[in-house]
Protein backbone atom coordinates (compact mmCIF):
# COMPACT_ATOMS: atom_id res chain seq x y z
CA UNK A 1 0.00 0.00 0.00
CA UNK A 2 1.43 3.42 -0.99
CA UNK A 3 1.79 6.26 1.44
CA UNK A 4 -0.27 9.42 1.30
CA UNK A 5 1.96 12.25 0.11
CA UNK A 6 1.14 15.81 1.07
CA UNK A 7 1.93 18.83 -1.03
CA UNK A 8 1.53 19.90 -4.62
CA UNK A 9 3.49 17.19 -6.40
CA UNK A 10 2.55 16.18 -9.90
CA UNK A 11 0.83 12.90 -10.62
CA UNK A 12 4.10 11.47 -12.01
CA UNK A 13 6.02 12.48 -8.91
CA UNK A 14 3.44 10.97 -6.62
CA UNK A 15 3.51 7.77 -8.64
CA UNK A 16 7.32 7.58 -8.38
CA UNK A 17 7.20 8.03 -4.61
CA UNK A 18 4.48 5.45 -4.30
CA UNK A 19 6.51 2.91 -6.30
CA UNK A 20 9.63 3.52 -4.24
CA UNK A 21 7.67 3.30 -0.99
CA UNK A 22 6.45 -0.08 -2.11
CA UNK A 23 10.08 -1.25 -2.17
CA UNK A 24 10.72 -1.28 -5.94
CA UNK A 25 14.17 0.00 -6.91
CA UNK A 26 14.89 2.16 -9.91
CA UNK A 27 17.39 0.78 -12.43
CA UNK A 28 21.03 1.68 -11.70
CA UNK A 29 22.46 4.53 -13.76
CA UNK A 30 25.77 3.96 -15.56
CA UNK A 31 28.70 6.29 -14.95
CA UNK A 32 28.74 9.11 -17.51
CA UNK A 33 31.85 9.71 -19.51
CA UNK A 34 33.91 12.65 -18.30
CA UNK A 35 33.59 12.25 -14.54
CA UNK A 36 36.75 11.27 -12.72
CA UNK A 37 37.16 8.14 -10.62
CA UNK A 38 35.30 8.70 -7.36
CA UNK A 39 33.15 11.56 -8.70
CA UNK A 40 29.37 11.49 -8.97
CA UNK A 41 27.51 11.89 -12.23
CA UNK A 42 24.59 14.17 -11.33
CA UNK A 43 21.52 14.32 -13.56
CA UNK A 44 18.82 16.94 -12.98
CA UNK A 45 15.19 16.23 -13.99
CA UNK A 46 12.25 18.59 -14.29
CA UNK A 47 10.01 16.24 -12.32
CA UNK A 48 10.44 14.02 -9.29
CA UNK A 49 9.82 10.87 -11.30
CA UNK A 50 13.14 11.24 -13.20
CA UNK A 51 11.24 11.06 -16.47
CA UNK A 52 12.34 12.42 -19.79
CA UNK A 53 15.71 13.85 -20.72
CA UNK A 54 17.82 15.37 -17.94
CA UNK A 55 17.90 19.18 -18.09
CA UNK A 56 21.50 19.14 -16.88
CA UNK A 57 24.32 16.66 -16.28
CA UNK A 58 27.32 17.52 -14.10
CA UNK A 59 30.14 15.94 -12.11
CA UNK A 60 30.05 16.34 -8.34
CA UNK A 61 32.88 15.47 -5.99
CA UNK A 62 30.42 15.17 -3.11
CA UNK A 63 26.69 15.18 -2.39
CA UNK A 64 25.92 18.00 -0.02
CA UNK A 65 23.32 20.35 -1.41
CA UNK A 66 21.05 22.99 0.10
CA UNK A 67 18.76 24.27 -2.60
CA UNK A 68 16.58 26.28 -0.24
CA UNK A 69 13.32 27.27 -1.90
CA UNK A 70 14.85 27.84 -5.34
CA UNK A 71 15.48 25.74 -8.39
CA UNK A 72 18.76 23.76 -8.46
CA UNK A 73 19.52 24.68 -12.10
CA UNK A 74 18.19 26.67 -15.00
CA UNK A 75 15.16 25.09 -16.61
CA UNK A 76 14.09 23.27 -13.44
CA UNK A 77 11.08 24.09 -11.26
CA UNK A 78 11.38 25.14 -7.63
CA UNK A 79 9.27 22.15 -6.57
CA UNK A 80 8.79 18.63 -7.86
CA UNK A 81 12.25 18.14 -9.38
CA UNK A 82 14.63 15.21 -9.09
CA UNK A 83 18.36 14.79 -8.93
CA UNK A 84 20.00 11.40 -9.45
CA UNK A 85 23.65 10.85 -8.57
CA UNK A 86 25.45 7.70 -9.58
CA UNK A 87 28.98 6.32 -9.75
CA UNK A 88 30.69 3.01 -10.26
CA UNK A 89 33.95 2.66 -8.41
CA UNK A 90 36.40 0.08 -7.15
CA UNK A 91 36.20 -0.57 -3.41
CA UNK A 92 39.38 -2.67 -3.37
CA UNK A 93 39.05 -5.31 -0.66
CA UNK A 94 35.74 -3.83 0.51
CA UNK A 95 34.91 -3.95 4.20
CA UNK A 96 32.68 -2.13 6.71
CA UNK A 97 31.15 1.21 5.66
CA UNK A 98 28.66 3.71 7.07
CA UNK A 99 26.09 4.97 4.58
CA UNK A 100 24.81 8.32 5.91
CA UNK A 101 21.98 10.20 4.20
CA UNK A 102 20.09 13.38 5.14
CA UNK A 103 17.24 15.16 3.34
CA UNK A 104 14.27 17.47 3.75
CA UNK A 105 12.15 15.48 1.33
CA UNK A 106 12.70 12.06 -0.26
CA UNK A 107 16.14 10.41 -0.62
CA UNK A 108 16.93 6.81 -1.41
CA UNK A 109 20.34 5.18 -1.60
CA UNK A 110 21.14 2.08 -3.65
CA UNK A 111 24.15 -0.23 -3.75
CA UNK A 112 24.24 -2.28 -6.94
CA UNK A 113 20.50 -1.64 -7.33
CA UNK A 114 19.63 -2.76 -3.79
CA UNK A 115 18.07 -0.04 -1.67
CA UNK A 116 19.96 0.56 1.58
CA UNK A 117 18.44 3.86 2.80
CA UNK A 118 14.89 5.21 2.40
CA UNK A 119 13.84 8.59 3.77
CA UNK A 120 10.35 9.36 2.44
CA UNK A 121 7.79 12.16 2.60
CA UNK A 122 7.62 15.92 2.32
CA UNK A 123 8.99 17.33 5.58
CA UNK A 124 9.63 20.76 7.04
CA UNK A 125 12.90 19.69 8.71
CA UNK A 126 15.96 17.62 7.79
CA UNK A 127 15.89 13.93 8.62
CA UNK A 128 18.93 11.62 8.69
CA UNK A 129 19.64 7.92 8.62
CA UNK A 130 22.83 5.86 8.96
CA UNK A 131 23.22 2.25 7.89
CA UNK A 132 26.35 0.21 8.65
CA UNK A 133 27.04 -2.48 6.07
CA UNK A 134 29.76 -4.57 4.49
CA UNK A 135 30.68 -3.73 0.91
CA UNK A 136 32.18 -6.72 -0.94
CA UNK A 137 35.51 -6.32 -2.70
CA UNK A 138 35.72 -5.09 -6.24
CA UNK A 139 33.67 -2.61 -8.28
CA UNK A 140 30.17 -1.51 -7.22
CA UNK A 141 27.58 1.04 -8.30
CA UNK A 142 26.19 3.64 -5.90
CA UNK A 143 23.06 5.63 -6.70
CA UNK A 144 21.36 8.37 -4.76
CA UNK A 145 17.86 9.52 -5.81
CA UNK A 146 16.62 12.80 -4.38
CA UNK A 147 13.05 13.95 -4.99
CA UNK A 148 12.25 17.53 -4.00
CA UNK A 149 8.53 17.93 -3.36
CA UNK A 150 7.53 21.32 -1.94
CA UNK A 151 9.18 24.04 0.06
CA UNK A 152 12.83 24.02 0.99
CA UNK A 153 15.07 21.25 -0.27
CA UNK A 154 18.42 19.87 0.91
CA UNK A 155 20.22 16.56 0.60
CA UNK A 156 23.55 14.99 1.61
CA UNK A 157 25.12 11.56 1.43
CA UNK A 158 28.46 10.16 2.55
CA UNK A 159 29.79 6.62 2.73
CA UNK A 160 32.93 6.68 4.91
CA UNK A 161 34.72 3.42 5.75
CA UNK A 162 34.64 2.32 9.35
CA UNK A 163 38.27 2.29 10.43
CA UNK A 164 38.11 1.11 14.03
CA UNK A 165 40.39 -1.87 14.58
CA UNK A 166 37.60 -3.58 16.51
CA UNK A 167 35.27 -3.31 13.50
CA UNK A 168 37.48 -3.54 10.41
CA UNK A 169 39.10 -6.96 10.09
CA UNK A 170 39.39 -6.87 6.29
CA UNK A 171 42.93 -6.75 4.91
CA UNK A 172 43.67 -4.56 1.89
CA UNK A 173 44.42 -6.26 -1.39
CA UNK A 174 48.08 -6.83 -2.19
CA UNK A 175 49.46 -4.00 -4.35
CA UNK A 176 49.52 -4.91 -8.03
CA UNK A 177 52.00 -4.45 -10.88
CA UNK A 178 55.17 -3.60 -8.93
CA UNK A 179 58.01 -2.39 -11.16
CA UNK A 180 61.63 -1.58 -10.36
CA UNK A 181 64.23 0.38 -12.31
CA UNK A 182 67.86 0.32 -11.13
CA UNK A 183 70.23 3.22 -11.85
CA UNK A 184 73.82 1.96 -12.07
CA UNK A 185 75.15 5.50 -11.74
CA UNK A 186 73.46 6.29 -8.42
CA UNK A 187 72.94 2.74 -7.12
CA UNK A 188 69.29 3.64 -6.50
CA UNK A 189 66.18 1.66 -7.38
CA UNK A 190 62.99 3.51 -8.37
CA UNK A 191 59.90 1.49 -7.47
CA UNK A 192 56.29 1.99 -8.50
CA UNK A 193 53.07 -0.01 -8.31
CA UNK A 194 49.36 0.38 -9.02
CA UNK A 195 47.42 2.49 -6.56
CA UNK A 196 45.18 0.49 -4.23
CA UNK A 197 41.45 1.20 -4.43
CA UNK A 198 40.65 0.80 -0.71
CA UNK A 199 38.95 3.89 0.70
CA UNK A 200 40.46 3.32 4.13
CA UNK A 201 44.03 2.98 2.87
CA UNK A 202 46.71 4.36 5.18
CA UNK A 203 49.58 3.70 2.77
CA UNK A 204 52.26 1.24 1.73
CA UNK A 205 55.37 -0.45 3.07
CA UNK A 206 58.28 -1.52 0.85
CA UNK A 207 60.53 -4.49 1.59
CA UNK A 208 63.92 -5.45 0.15
CA UNK A 209 64.54 -9.19 0.42
CA UNK A 210 61.90 -9.27 3.16
CA UNK A 211 63.36 -6.39 5.18
CA UNK A 212 61.38 -3.16 5.61
CA UNK A 213 63.23 -0.31 3.88
CA UNK A 214 60.55 2.39 3.54
CA UNK A 215 60.49 3.47 7.19
CA UNK A 216 57.97 3.00 9.98
CA UNK A 217 55.35 5.42 8.58
CA UNK A 218 53.37 4.08 5.61
CA UNK A 219 54.07 5.71 2.25
CA UNK A 220 51.17 7.77 0.97
CA UNK A 221 52.12 7.47 -2.71
CA UNK A 222 52.59 4.29 -4.80
CA UNK A 223 56.26 5.00 -5.40
CA UNK A 224 59.55 4.74 -3.51
CA UNK A 225 63.26 5.14 -4.24
CA UNK A 226 65.68 2.88 -2.38
CA UNK A 227 69.44 3.12 -2.00
CA UNK A 228 70.19 -0.45 -3.04
CA UNK A 229 73.36 -1.94 -1.53
CA UNK A 230 76.02 -1.92 -4.26
CA UNK A 231 77.10 -5.50 -3.72
CA UNK A 232 76.44 -6.97 -7.17
CA UNK A 233 73.70 -9.13 -5.66
CA UNK A 234 70.12 -9.67 -6.79
CA UNK A 235 67.42 -8.01 -4.69
CA UNK A 236 63.67 -8.66 -4.64
CA UNK A 237 61.37 -5.77 -3.74
CA UNK A 238 57.83 -6.39 -2.47
CA UNK A 239 55.08 -4.06 -1.24
CA UNK A 240 52.31 -4.32 1.36
CA UNK A 241 49.26 -2.11 1.67
CA UNK A 242 48.13 -1.00 5.16
CA UNK A 243 44.70 0.35 6.09
CA UNK A 244 43.73 2.78 8.83
CA UNK A 245 42.67 -0.05 11.13
CA UNK A 246 46.20 -1.47 10.97
CA UNK A 247 45.39 -4.40 8.69
CA UNK A 248 48.23 -5.26 6.31
CA UNK A 249 47.83 -6.96 2.97
CA UNK A 250 49.71 -9.94 1.68
CA UNK A 251 52.96 -9.08 -0.08
CA UNK A 252 52.86 -8.11 -3.72
CA UNK A 253 54.68 -9.97 -6.43
CA UNK A 254 58.42 -9.28 -6.40
CA UNK A 255 60.16 -6.75 -8.61
CA UNK A 256 63.81 -7.78 -8.96
CA UNK A 257 67.01 -5.88 -9.70
CA UNK A 258 70.71 -6.73 -9.65
CA UNK A 259 72.87 -3.99 -8.22
CA UNK A 260 76.26 -2.85 -9.39
CA UNK A 261 79.14 -4.20 -7.32
CA UNK A 262 80.94 -1.39 -5.55
CA UNK A 263 81.46 -3.16 -2.24
CA UNK A 264 84.99 -4.23 -1.44
CA UNK A 265 85.76 -7.49 0.36
CA UNK A 266 86.72 -7.50 4.02
CA UNK A 267 90.26 -6.55 5.01
CA UNK A 268 92.52 -9.62 5.31
CA UNK A 269 93.74 -10.47 8.78
CA UNK A 270 96.28 -12.77 10.37
CA UNK A 271 99.15 -11.70 8.11
CA UNK A 272 102.38 -13.52 8.96
CA UNK A 273 105.85 -13.35 7.41
CA UNK A 274 108.65 -15.90 7.57
CA UNK A 275 112.13 -15.57 6.06
CA UNK A 276 114.55 -18.18 4.82
CA UNK A 277 118.27 -17.43 4.89
CA UNK A 278 118.76 -20.48 2.69
CA UNK A 279 116.36 -19.49 -0.15
CA UNK A 280 116.63 -15.73 0.45
CA UNK A 281 112.82 -15.59 0.18
CA UNK A 282 110.04 -14.34 2.41
CA UNK A 283 106.89 -16.40 2.79
CA UNK A 284 103.79 -14.27 3.42
CA UNK A 285 100.65 -16.01 4.70
CA UNK A 286 97.24 -14.71 5.82
CA UNK A 287 93.77 -15.85 6.80
CA UNK A 288 91.20 -16.39 4.04
CA UNK A 289 88.52 -13.73 3.47
CA UNK A 290 84.94 -14.98 3.12
CA UNK A 291 83.49 -13.46 -0.06
CA UNK A 292 81.45 -15.25 -2.73
CA UNK A 293 82.92 -13.08 -5.49
CA UNK A 294 86.52 -13.10 -4.27
CA UNK A 295 89.08 -12.97 -7.08
CA UNK A 296 92.12 -13.25 -4.80
CA UNK A 297 94.69 -11.15 -3.00
CA UNK A 298 97.34 -8.57 -3.74
CA UNK A 299 100.47 -8.55 -1.58
CA UNK A 300 102.48 -5.37 -1.06
CA UNK A 301 105.74 -4.34 0.56
CA UNK A 302 106.85 -0.76 1.27
CA UNK A 303 108.80 1.13 -1.37
CA UNK A 304 110.45 4.51 -1.29
CA UNK A 305 108.70 7.72 -0.26
CA UNK A 306 105.74 6.01 1.39
CA UNK A 307 104.87 4.03 -1.74
CA UNK A 308 103.88 0.38 -1.84
CA UNK A 309 105.23 -2.19 -4.31
CA UNK A 310 102.99 -5.04 -5.43
CA UNK A 311 104.62 -8.45 -5.16
CA UNK A 312 104.28 -10.99 -7.95
CA UNK A 313 102.62 -8.91 -10.68
CA UNK A 314 99.04 -7.80 -11.28
CA UNK A 315 97.36 -11.20 -11.21
CA UNK A 316 95.67 -11.79 -7.83
CA UNK A 317 97.01 -14.57 -5.63
CA UNK A 318 94.28 -17.18 -5.34
CA UNK A 319 95.63 -18.92 -2.25
CA UNK A 320 96.54 -17.57 1.16
CA UNK A 321 100.34 -17.45 0.80
CA UNK A 322 103.01 -16.24 -1.58
CA UNK A 323 106.80 -16.18 -1.87
CA UNK A 324 108.79 -12.99 -2.38
CA UNK A 325 112.39 -13.29 -3.56
CA UNK A 326 112.98 -9.63 -4.29
CA UNK A 327 112.56 -7.89 -0.97
CA UNK A 328 116.22 -7.19 -0.35
CA UNK A 329 116.45 -6.27 3.33
CA UNK A 330 112.87 -5.04 3.87
CA UNK A 331 110.54 -7.85 4.91
CA UNK A 332 107.39 -5.93 5.89
CA UNK A 333 104.16 -6.80 4.05
CA UNK A 334 100.47 -5.96 3.84
CA UNK A 335 97.68 -7.83 2.01
CA UNK A 336 94.63 -6.55 0.10
CA UNK A 337 91.57 -8.62 -0.89
CA UNK A 338 90.20 -8.09 -4.43
CA UNK A 339 86.81 -9.18 -5.81
CA UNK A 340 85.85 -10.10 -9.37
CA UNK A 341 84.45 -6.62 -10.02
CA UNK A 342 87.84 -5.10 -9.21
CA UNK A 343 86.89 -3.72 -5.78
CA UNK A 344 89.84 -3.80 -3.39
CA UNK A 345 89.78 -3.78 0.38
CA UNK A 346 91.91 -1.53 2.50
CA UNK A 347 95.41 -2.82 3.28
CA UNK A 348 95.73 -5.20 6.15
CA UNK A 349 97.83 -4.50 9.18
CA UNK A 350 101.49 -4.92 8.34
CA UNK A 351 103.59 -7.86 9.43
CA UNK A 352 107.32 -8.35 9.08
CA UNK A 353 110.29 -10.61 9.49
CA UNK A 354 114.01 -10.01 9.57
CA UNK A 355 116.74 -11.93 7.70
CA UNK A 356 118.83 -11.87 10.86
CA UNK A 357 117.31 -15.14 12.06
CA UNK A 358 118.85 -16.37 15.34
CA UNK A 359 119.20 -19.94 14.06
CA UNK A 360 122.57 -21.66 14.01
CA UNK A 361 123.58 -23.60 10.92
CA UNK A 362 123.53 -27.41 11.29
CA UNK A 363 127.04 -28.92 11.20
CA UNK A 364 128.63 -32.29 10.69
CA UNK A 365 126.30 -33.47 7.93
CA UNK A 366 127.29 -37.02 6.90
CA UNK A 367 125.73 -39.78 4.87
CA UNK A 368 125.56 -43.56 4.63
CA UNK A 369 124.64 -45.22 1.34
CA UNK A 370 122.72 -48.49 1.00
CA UNK A 371 120.22 -50.23 -1.23
CA UNK A 372 117.46 -48.72 0.92
CA UNK A 373 118.59 -45.17 0.27
CA UNK A 374 120.83 -42.42 1.64
CA UNK A 375 120.84 -42.04 5.43
CA UNK A 376 121.78 -38.57 6.66
CA UNK A 377 122.93 -37.50 10.11
CA UNK A 378 124.21 -34.27 11.58
CA UNK A 379 125.07 -32.74 14.91
CA UNK A 380 122.33 -31.15 17.02
CA UNK A 381 124.39 -28.17 18.04
CA UNK A 382 121.74 -26.18 19.89
CA UNK A 383 120.36 -24.40 16.85
CA UNK A 384 117.44 -23.04 18.94
CA UNK A 385 115.12 -24.34 16.24
CA UNK A 386 112.24 -26.76 16.52
CA UNK A 387 112.80 -28.78 13.34
CA UNK A 388 115.07 -29.35 10.32
CA UNK A 389 114.37 -29.14 6.61
CA UNK A 390 116.19 -31.57 4.32
CA UNK A 391 116.88 -30.60 0.67
CA UNK A 392 118.43 -32.42 -2.26
CA UNK A 393 119.37 -31.64 -5.86
CA UNK A 394 120.64 -33.56 -8.88
CA UNK A 395 122.02 -30.36 -10.43
CA UNK A 396 125.67 -29.66 -11.03
CA UNK A 397 126.78 -27.71 -7.98
CA UNK A 398 129.04 -25.54 -10.09
CA UNK A 399 126.02 -23.90 -11.79
CA UNK A 400 122.63 -22.52 -10.67
CA UNK A 401 121.02 -25.08 -8.40
CA UNK A 402 117.38 -25.86 -7.73
CA UNK A 403 116.95 -27.42 -4.33
CA UNK A 404 113.90 -29.52 -3.52
CA UNK A 405 112.76 -30.03 0.04
CA UNK A 406 112.23 -33.73 0.57
CA UNK A 407 111.38 -33.79 4.26
CA UNK A 408 111.14 -32.14 7.65
CA UNK A 409 112.16 -33.79 10.90
CA UNK A 410 111.83 -32.66 14.47
CA UNK A 411 114.68 -32.42 16.96
CA UNK A 412 116.22 -35.77 16.04
CA UNK A 413 119.09 -35.00 13.59
CA UNK A 414 118.63 -37.93 11.21
CA UNK A 415 116.80 -38.53 7.93
CA UNK A 416 116.72 -41.31 5.31
CA UNK A 417 116.04 -40.55 1.64
CA UNK A 418 114.47 -43.66 0.13
CA UNK A 419 112.96 -41.94 -2.90
CA UNK A 420 116.04 -41.38 -5.00
CA UNK A 421 116.82 -43.22 -8.21
CA UNK A 422 119.29 -46.05 -7.61
CA UNK A 423 122.73 -45.07 -8.83
CA UNK A 424 121.78 -41.39 -9.18
CA UNK A 425 123.99 -39.18 -7.05
CA UNK A 426 122.33 -36.31 -5.21
CA UNK A 427 123.64 -33.43 -3.13
CA UNK A 428 122.01 -32.87 0.26
CA UNK A 429 121.85 -29.93 2.71
CA UNK A 430 119.99 -29.38 6.00
CA UNK A 431 118.54 -26.16 7.48
CA UNK A 432 117.15 -25.35 10.92
CA UNK A 433 113.67 -23.83 11.36
CA UNK A 434 111.96 -22.18 14.33
CA UNK A 435 108.38 -23.43 13.89
CA UNK A 436 107.18 -20.04 12.66
CA UNK A 437 108.42 -20.59 9.12
CA UNK A 438 111.76 -18.82 9.54
CA UNK A 439 114.70 -20.78 8.25
CA UNK A 440 118.46 -20.49 8.77
CA UNK A 441 121.42 -20.99 6.47
CA UNK A 442 122.05 -24.39 4.93
CA UNK A 443 124.68 -26.78 6.18
CA UNK A 444 127.61 -27.85 4.10
CA UNK A 445 126.49 -30.28 1.41
CA UNK A 446 127.20 -33.95 1.07
CA UNK A 447 126.63 -36.26 -1.88
CA UNK A 448 125.20 -39.74 -1.86
CA UNK A 449 123.24 -42.30 -3.88
CA UNK A 450 121.01 -45.29 -3.32
CA UNK A 451 123.14 -48.28 -4.25
CA UNK A 452 121.84 -50.52 -7.07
Amino acid sequence: MSKVIRGRGTHAALLAVAVSAAGLAFPATAVAAGCAEGEWTAKFYADASFGGTPKKTACDKAIGENYGSGAPAAGLPKNDFGVRWSMTRDFGSGGPFSFKASAQDVVRVYLDGDRKINISGDASSTRSKTVNLIVPKGKHTLRVDFMALTGKANVSFTYPPRTSASVDKVKPLAPAAPAATYDTGTSKTALSWAKNAELDLAGYRVYRNGKLVSGSAPLTRPAFTDSTPATGSAYAYTVKAVDKAGNASAVSKAAKVTSADRTAPAVPSGVRVAYSEFTRAATVTWDAVAASDLAGYAVYRPGENDTWIRVGGETPVTGTSTLDFGAGSNFTYAVVAVDKAGNASARSSTAGATPDIPLLTPIGLAKTESAEGVALRWIDNGVRGTSYNVYRTADNLSSDVTWTRIGTVSRFPTFKDTTGVAGQRYAYVVTATDGLGNEGEASAWVQGAKTP
